[in-house]
């Protein structure tokens, strides 16, 4: 026995007898009423007999319980269970030799379904030849058959007690688990029939049933477990064609010759151990010959199936004429290496499926042609097919629509046509270095110690089938020199041509529609956008009316010279002229150039002549050269580069409100900063990714923003240009003491400015705001009764605990006043959001002035705030957050105004609501809407929705009069 079935069949064995032992009681055992036998039949099969005799496990020494039939019929015994099913609990002697069980049967007036076999209630029946058991019949009970030593064919809906348990076949027969079916099973079984309601064979069901020599499934099986059939008499296989998953050694150490599947290997991918050896428990494709049949030698893979894997049959030295479907498009390597099929082929290429859809496999022999033509009609080219082989030129036919990897690694071709790029035409390995053994792009690039292109190839065309170009399709082919360009082609990558040092010539055939060629460049046909530039091309270029140069497009090419550029041009790309050493010209930058990427000059000509200045190319600052203290960035530019002042060791830093853009690490390495100007936090205004300080000094991420931001900054100004802040954005800003808000900012996150001496040093007992936002309340020095003792002395003097927000608020902060112990707040009506958790835990907080125009209340506003008795919602809240008033005891009377939509979970849990006002049209719409959410299910009282009594009434002047008193403000 192989080690892998060694392992499964322990890992089996112990969970079989947990089931067998933890759930089934011995048959014959008294406590189980079904499992009997009928008087003067034999009884319990529970003592298995001398396992060295297969099929016959002795006599059981229990007679067991006998049983009275409810009825007979043809020699069978059934037994009501209930008024609708019944079992089978014995036989007589009029029993035939070919038994069908049947599906029903009518027992004592009762049309009844059969769906129990009894344990032992087949015992020792000598009788039985052939047995049918029907789909109805839900369970086997164990030992059922023992002793049927005549039994020679069976027709089964599952195998084994039920279809969920005890899938073993030998349970049938007594045994307790799989590894004694050979010692149960009786040696006169040949034949299995699994019927169409079988849709699974459970691993090792039939494991050591050497006696069985056919088994025989249903269209409707859909999957077979590791080891089935393992040490069966199987000599032919027929697996149906509904099979999609194979499990590990489904015919280990059978004498199997022939095989019919719906695919090679554990699925129908191709990609999940795709090799004969799989079937018979190998673990390799080279340890075939060891685990395959020696005899074995027909083979039939069912239409449909599209590949076979590498070493699929590897040595299978009697495997003669297979019939391969004509679906089949791809072959690996080494798959018929070693059989006589392959054998027998005569030298040349070897073409492997049907005639008119063949693969090419291989070449055979010592190659006597340099150039090879395959076949019109081919399909696919297979994995390494000419691997080796010194191919100088190959021609592809149109029809192939698959070459595997690695079909022409090691090859000497100096030119090339493709159909596609790549495996296939829409494979994710679209890259020419796939059919040279590259596995992905990277394993493409050739440096000084690896290359897979041969370095001969140096002109690939793409054929008439081409329809696109991808992602890195020739990056870092060094050694090509040309590359034309199909007339289909109709989609191309413009990072496809990247690091291809030697590229002279991109040429497009003239019937292409979508592309051009001028001065050496690939446009677009209408001649408004760049897609390749050849990295050996020289001299003086002129691009054509374009917007844009994408990143890296002229990066390395050292022959340009100079550059002239449109006054279309809005953007340059990070690394664009990057390596282009001889760049000494780039003429007249557009003034409307928005957009210059980084290091988009570096080490050209041009910028290493440059004094030091400031370099501004149209409305872009693209960096700072040499030192400067102060950096004050003109009015009207747009961008500013990433690293555009990384050198500078500025100590203040200005850009002005008219910048749309900033790259990252603007200030990398300005390590002496002091003060800061800037428009807003991020990438732009409407994109806040990388909304942090950090991030202008390079910090990846807000957790590492401490390492980044200099401890010498301690100043940052705003323009009215900023409208949020988000998560942590001062993060690792200890030292900053001064930050300059407009009333431009409206959101605020509750973390923002935690960190920062600013938000340190605010007075005690204030609101503190961000722009237009509330972001903390500031606990006050004394108590709410010291300044209520204060306020008697001294009528001026302002108690904080009553909070009065100013009148162009427009949004409370999360957390805002978080476990604060205000008593009373007047929130304006120009608040239109209030944030998650914003008053949460607010247990002296009284009376609230609630916005009537608020538009978001958010999860747990007011959670805990038990010493609220009226609450308000206005209409232009479309949701009310989950838990917002959870927890608030004394809420006795709530005020929703019609507009209102949903309800989150438990917004008004353990409340103490008694009145519900509502405005509107009495019970409108909005009002069921809230009904049918569930909103009281959960009060604190115990009162339900439905036992609630509202009051509609009209209320004149301010709505929220008859719920709030309001203190005097």
């Amino acid at each position: 026995m192989k080690i892998t079935k060694i392992v499964l069949v322990m890992l089996l064995i112990l969970t079989m007898a947990l089931v067998s032992f933890g759930c089934n009681p011995p048959v014959g055992d008294s406590t189980t009423s079904t499992t009997t036998t009928t008087s003067g039949q034999p009884g319990n099969p529970s003592q298995p007999g001398n396992p060295s005799q297969p099929g016959n496990p002795g006599q059981p020494s229990n007679p067991g319980t006998t049983v009275t039939p409810d009825t007979t019929k043809d020699g069978l015994q059934y037994k009501l269970l209930n008024s609708e099913t019944c079992a089978i609990v014995g036989y007589t002697s009029d029993i035939a030799a070919s038994v069908t069980i049947p599906a029903r049967m009518t027992v004592k007036g009762l049309d009844v379904e059969v769906v129990q076999i009894s344990a032992g209630a087949f015992a020792n029946c000598e009788e039985l030849t052939s047995l049918t058991i029907p789909a109805t019949v839900l369970t086997v009970e164990r030992g059922a058959f023992t002793g049927c030593s005549k039994l020679e064919t069976l027709h089964l809906a599952y195998v084994g007690g039920s279809a969920t348990a005890n899938n073993f076949i030998g349970y049938m027969f007594g045994a307790h688990s799989f590894s004694e079916n050979a010692a149960y099973v009786p040696a006169s079984l040949k034949t299995v029939f699994l019927l169409e309601d079988c849709l699974s064979v459970a691993p090792f069901a039939f494991d050591g049933c050497k006696n069985i020599t056919a088994i025989n499934m249903s269209d409707k099986l859909e999957s077979l477990g590791a080891y089935a059939f393992a040490g069966t008499g199987l000599t032919t296989l027929k697996i149906p064609t509904g099979v999609t998953s194979i499990g590990v050694g489904i015919c280990a150490d059978c004498p199997l010759t022939s095989l019919e599947t719906p695919f090679i290997g554990a699925d129908a991918t191709g990609t999940k151990n795709s090799y004969l050896g799989y079937f018979f428990g190998a673990s390799s494709y080279l340890d075939n010959t060891k685990f395959v049949s020696d005899e074995f030698s027909d083979l039939k893979i069912y239409d449909g199936c599209t590949s076979i894997g590498d070493g699929a049959f590897y040595g299978c030295v009697k495997l003669a004429n297979p019939d391969l479907p004509a679906s089949l498009v791809n072959i690996g390597k080494d798959a018929f290496v070693g059989t006589k099929f392959f054998n027998d082929k005569p030298n040349g290429l070897v073409y492997i499926g049907q005639e008119d859809a063949a693969v090419l496999y291989t070449y055979k022999g010592t190659l006597t042609n340099t150039d090879i033509v395959i076949k019109d009609g081919t399909v696919a080219i297979a994995a390494g097919a000419f691997s080796g082989l010194d191919i100088t030129s190959v021609s592809i036919p149109l029809s192939v629509k698959n070459i595997g990897i690695g079909a022409f690694r090691d090859t000497k071709l100096a030119e090339i046509t493709l159909p596609f790029i790549g495996e296939t035409p829409d494979s994710a390995n679209n890259f020419i270095g796939f059919v040279f053994g590259a596995a992905s792009v990277e394993e493409q690039v050739e440096t000084e110690t690896s290359r897979v292109l041969p370095a001969t190839l140096k002109k690939v065309s793409l054929a008439v089938t081409c329809t696109k170009i991808g992602e890195n399709a020739f990056y870092g082919c060094k050694t090509l020199t040309d590359v034309h360009i199909g007339s289909a082609v109709e989609s191309i990558a413009k990072n496809a041509f990247f690091a291809c040092d030697s590229l002279a010539t991109i040429t497009v055939d003239a019937t292409n529609t979508g592309y051009k060629i001028e001065s050496g460049l690939l446009y677009n046909y209408e001649g408004n956008e760049l897609f390749a530039v050849p990295m050996a091309v020289e001299g003086e270029i002129t691009l054509l009316d374009i917007a844009e140069i994408a990143p890296r497009q002229f990066q390395n090419c050292k022959g340009i010279t100079a550059i002239n550029m449109p006054a279309t041009l809005l953007s340059i790309g990070d690394s664009a002229f990057e390596g282009a050493t001889a760049l000494a010209d780039i003429g007249t930058v557009p003034a409307n150039i928005e957009m210059i990427g980084y290091n988009a000059f570096a080490d050209t000509k041009w910028y290493d002549d440059l004094s030091d200045r400031m370099v501004v190319l149209g409305k872009t600052v693209y960096r700072v050269k040499g030192t400067m203290d102060t950096v004050t960035v003109p009015d009207g530019i747009l961008y500013v580069t990433e690293g555009a002042f990384e050198t500078t060791g500025a100590k203040t830093v200005a850009i002005p409100a008219s910048v749309k853009g900033m790259g990252l690490a603007i200030l990398r390495d300005c390590t002496e900063i002091t003060e800061l100007t800037v428009p807003f936090l991020g990438a732009s205004a409407k994109d806040q990714e990388n909304g942090f300080v950090g991030a202008f000094f390079g910090a990846p991420s807000t957790f590492l923003a401490e390492q980044y931001v200099p401890d010498t900054l301690t100043k940052v100004v705003f323009h009215d240009t900023c409208t949020q802040l988000q998560k942590e954005a001062f993060k690792g800003c200890s030292a900053v003491s001064d930050i300059t808000f407009t009333d431009s900012v409206v959101s605020v996150a509750s973390d923002a400015l935690t960190e920062t001496a600013y938000f340190k040093n605010q007075p005690a007992g204030t609101v503190m705001y961000v722009g237009r936002a509330v972001y903390r309340y500031i606990k006050p020095e004394l108590s709410y009764k010291q300044y209520e003792d204060m306020i008697k002395e001294d009528s001026t003097v302002v108690n904080p605990y009553h909070v009065v927000l100013r009148e162009d608020t427009v949004a409370i902060a999360d957390e805002a006043f978080r476990s604060s112990e205000i008593r009373s707040v007047r929130i304006p009506d120009t608040v239109t959001y209030l944030g998650v958790s914003a008053f949460r835990g607010c247990t002296s907080l009284e009376t609230v002035r609630y916005s009537a125009k608020l538009e978001v209340l958010s999860n747990y506003a007011f959670e805990g705030c038990s010493e609220i008795k009226n609450a308000y919602v206005p209409g232009t809240v479309k949701v009310i957050g989950g838990a917002a008033f959870a927890n608030c005891t004394n809420l006795a009377v709530l005020y929703l105004e019609e507009g209102i939509e949903a309800v989150m979970d438990n917004a008004f849990s353990k409340c103490g609501i008694d009145y519900v006002y509502f405005t509107g049209a009495g019970r409108g719409t909005a009002w069921n809407k809230l009904i049918n959410s569930d909103l009281f299910s959960e009060t604190g009282n115990g009162v339900l929705t439905k036992e609630i009594t509202p009051r509609y009434d009209t209320v004149d002047g301010d709505v929220r009069n008859p719920c709030f008193t309001f203190p005097p403000f």
